[in-house]
């Protein structure tokens, strides 16, 4: 299911539904760099994104059948022992992590 909602154009934007909602609960508080917190209904690498341009951070649980998701670079690595995990950092040009998956 996609939410359309207008952006600040007045065009709109084919998001998935959990995102539309997500931006419109969170909304308040952007531009405070505060942190929202969500399960899997709303976490997506869209909402990721989306949040990140409002100006506030992100923490969900990303399901590994969602676009945008490193599931092919995650997938490849070792995991032998119980308690072990991996990281996947995705950095913007100046150096700052922006983003970064946990296996």
């Amino acid at each position: 299911m996609k939410h359309r909602q207008e952006d600040s154009t007045g065009e709109e934007d084919d998001l998935p539904h959990g995102t539309g909602v997500l931006k419109k609960l969170v909304a308040p508080w952007a531009g405070t760099k505060r942190v929202a917190c969500a399960d899997s209904y709303f976490a997506s690498g869209a909402a990721t994104q989306q949040l990140l341009s409002m100006g506030l951070r992100f923490i969900g649980v990303v399901k590994t059948g969602t676009k945008r998701f490193p599931m092919c670079a995650l997938s490849v690595l070792p995991l032998d022992e119980r308690g072990e995990h991996a990281l996947y950092v995705h950095t913007t040009a100046d150096g700052v992590t922006d983003m970064m998956a946990v296996l």
